[in-house]
C-alpha cells in the first residue's frame, strides 16, 4: 500500500461485504415482514411447528432453520447465513468496482465490507465460547447493533446460563445488554 493512501483493496472489499450484508438483512426483514412470519414466536413455541400440516409426511428444514418436526437446524441456519454473506460481498464488490460509483460510495462500501468481516469473526468467537460453556450447539447473528443468539438445550435456560451467554456476547462485542436476544431450542 502506498504511503498516504487511506483505503487499500482489503478495506474496500470489507466495506463491500458489509454493505451487501446490510442489504441482505434489509431484504430478509422486508420479505419476512410481508409474509407475517413471527420467527421469535416460532422459536420459543413449546409445540412442534407444522405437525398438523405434515402428519405422516417427512419434513424438510425450512429456510429459517426450523424443521417441521419442531427442532432447529443449526447447519441450515449457518448455510443460510453464509449464503447471505456471499450475496452481500458480491453486492459490495460490485459497488466498489463500478466505475459509475463515486468515491464516497466506494469508501462506504469498503467500510461496510470491513464491518462484515469483523462480524463474521465475532460471531464465530461467540459461538465457540458458548459451546465451550457446555451447550451442544448455538448460532450467533450480529445485525447492526443487535446480537441474536440461539442455543440448543433441553428445557428452559437458567438465569445463570443467560448471564454467562450475555457475558460472552458483551465481552466480544460493543453490544448493550438491551440489544442481546437469547433463544433456546431443543
Amino acid at each position: 500500500m502506498k504511503k498516504g493512501s487511506f483505503l487499500g483493496k482489503r478495506q474496500i472489499v470489507l466495506a463491500v461485504l458489509i454493505l451487501v450484508l446490510g442489504v441482505a438483512v434489509y431484504l430478509n426483514w422486508r420479505y419476512a415482514s410481508d409474509s407475517n412470519l413471527d420467527l421469535t414466536a416460532a422459536l420459543s413455541s413449546e409445540k412442534n411447528m407444522g405437525d398438523a400440516q405434515y402428519v405422516g409426511a417427512e419434513s424438510e428444514p425450512s429456510e429459517t432453520g426450523i424443521s417441521g418436526t419442531g427442532g432447529y437446524n443449526f447447519e441450515q441456519a449457518r448455510t443460510d447465513r453464509q449464503q447471505s454473506r456471499k450475496d452481500s460481498l458480491a453486492m459490495l464488490t460490485d459497488l466498489m468496482n463500478n466505475t459509475k460509483s463515486d468515491e464516497e460510495t466506494k469508501s462506504k462500501a469498503g467500510e461496510d465490507a470491513a464491518q462484515l468481516a469483523r462480524n463474521v469473526e465475532i460471531e464465530n468467537s461467540v459461538e465457540t465460547l458458548i459451546k465451550a460453556k457446555g451447550f451442544p450447539d448455538c448460532i450467533a447473528i450480529i445485525s447492526g447493533d443487535a446480537v441474536n443468539v440461539i442455543v440448543q438445550k433441553e428445557g428452559e435456560l437458567e438465569q445463570s446460563e443467560m448471564l454467562r451467554i450475555q457475558d460472552i456476547v458483551t465481552g466480544q462485542t460493543d453490544c448493550e445488554l438491551d440489544n442481546i436476544k437469547i433463544d433456546c431450542v431443543k
